[in-house]
């Protein structure tokens, strides 16, 4: 029981990093097209 605790805070905590981790690349390539579009209106 313990164990399987242990195990599920430890997936969790992965996971957690994970989407984090996930959320920041994708936003950060967003942010790259919107600015590349944005600097092609611009100009």
């Amino acid at each position: 029981m313990n164990l399987l605790l242990q195990n599920n805070f430890y997936s969790s905590v992965f996971f957690k990093n994970f989407s984090n981790t996930f959320i920041l690349t994708e936003s950060a390539r967003v942010l790259k097209v919107f600015w590349k579009t944005a600097g092609i209106r611009i100009a």
